[in-house]
């Protein structure tokens, strides 16, 4: 208990300190709120779809991400595909997952190639057709984003972009029900959250990590700001620990 205590405590803190450096960047949850369905965008053959092609009456599993990150939207994505491989409901039968790309540069050629990494690795890769990877103009992909609490940011020095790692679990009717946060999602969570989903249940996301995808240093090969909110954070983290120690002895003495 103690241990999970310390854990979420660090976590809120290292949220915390990553979004007061990045202002712009973030999740607001909208739970309850609703994604505009009619949005056009084009998928990874280049056909025109809209949102609402894809609800059916079932939940939907949306992520923002761009195509050309260089690596969290990846490990994001894996993490999606390894949490769908455990769930034992039939993906495009019983549920969808929608990838939109909010990358301006990134086309229908380029999804399709992003595509290909995950569908061809799913466990069963014919329920790939319900994995669809989409890309559209920026204020197309701005009403989404918005409508889900879904920020992010262009570092104009790198040209990356600065977002969080998370998914939304949408109600069959594009409500939003759930947010899940991180790199991995377990199946038992995917699971769980597509039944609240399509029973239409709002859950609050009180535990959850965001990891930030920000200023990429190719030559260094990670993400240098981060790395610098960490060692910022950590020396924080540090003194709250010793205070609080010298505090807890300074009572005992009393005591």
């Amino acid at each position: 208990m103690i241990a999970r205590s310390f854990f979420l405590f660090w976590s809120i803190l290292f949220s915390a300190g990553l979004l007061a450096a990045m202002p712009d960047v973030g999740v607001k949850e909208m739970l309850g709120k609703g994604i505009p369905l009619e949005t056009s965008f084009l998928d990874h053959t280049g056909r025109k779809v809209q949102l609402k092609d894809y609800f059916h009456g079932k939940p939907v599993i949306l992520s923002l991400a761009y195509y050309g990150c260089p690596m969290l939207c990846n490990l994001v994505t894996t993490g999606i595909k390894d949490g769908i491989n455990g769930v034992p409901y039939e993906l495009g039968k019983d549920y969808e997952v929608v990838s939109l790309s909010f990358d301006p540069e990134d086309t229908p050629e380029i999804a399709a190639k992003f595509r290909n990494k995950y569908v061809s690795s799913l466990r069963n890769p014919k329920t790939g057709s319900g994995w669809h990877f989409l890309t559209g103009a920026p204020d197309s992909v701005k009403l989404v984003a918005d409508a889900v609490g879904f920020q992010y940011k262009r570092d104009k020095k790198t040209g990356e972009f600065a977002h969080g790692a998370v998914i939304i679990v949408l109600m069959p009717d594009g409500k939003v029900s759930r947010y899940l946060y991180g790199i991995e999602f377990k199946p038992i969570d995917l699971k769980l959250s597509l039944i609240e989903a399509k029973n239409k249940k709002v859950i609050s996301t009180v535990e959850h990590v965001m990891l930030f995808c920000y200023n990429y240093d190719p030559n260094a090969r990670g993400y240098v700001l981060v790395a610098q909110n960490v060692m910022k954070i950590g020396a924080f983290i540090t003194l709250l620990v010793l205070g609080g120690t010298l505090l807890i002895l300074h009572l005992k003495k009393r005591n």
